[in-house]
């Protein structure tokens, strides 16, 4: 997914802008993927130099890496809670800073899951109207307590 969130560009609606400048994410679940689209937006850059006689900057820090959950981790994570609580889910486009931790270990991403519609719970993480039912949290602490035990961590 490649997305321009953010555009500026010229000072007024009826001049032509000297300068724009584009914002955006690209993110993939592929690194090999993602190194052949950062290779395009260059080569794309380069073909709107040649064809329209201007300059084109391409910036491109990288990001947070695709996160990878560790089949048997995933495995052990059912037994624990049990299938009855988990909702498998497509793979989501999302950024993600425990991707780092996935690249020294093993790891499990999941979601507690905070969406309830009756009460209203229906915005997004990043929403400015995100709000969520606090009991939630106590079923992520079952959750933890259910995982511990399964792993012997506590009886």
């Amino acid at each position: 997914v490649l997305t321009f969130g953010k555009m500026a560009a010229g000072s007024i609606r009826n001049i032509i802008a000297e300068n724009v400048k584009l914002e955006g994410t690209m993110r993939c679940f592929n690194p090999e993927i993602y190194d052949t689209m950062k290779k395009r937006l260059f080569e794309f850059a380069k073909g709107f130099e040649i064809a329209y006689n201007c300059k084109v900057n391409v910036k491109i820090e990288d990001g947070y890496i695709a996160v990878n959950n560790d089949e048997n981790l995933f495995n052990e994570f059912v037994e624990a809670v049990g299938k009855e609580k988990i909702t498998k889910t497509e793979p989501l486009m999302i950024s993600e800073d425990f991707s780092y931790y996935q690249r020294e270990v093993p790891g499990l991403f999941f979601m507690q899951g905070a969406r309830n519609e009756e009460k209203g719970f229906v915005n997004g993480l990043h929403s400015l109207r995100f709000d969520f039912n606090e009991d939630i949290m106590l079923d992520a602490i079952k959750t933890y307590v259910k995982l511990l035990k399964f792993k012997g961590s506590i009886e």
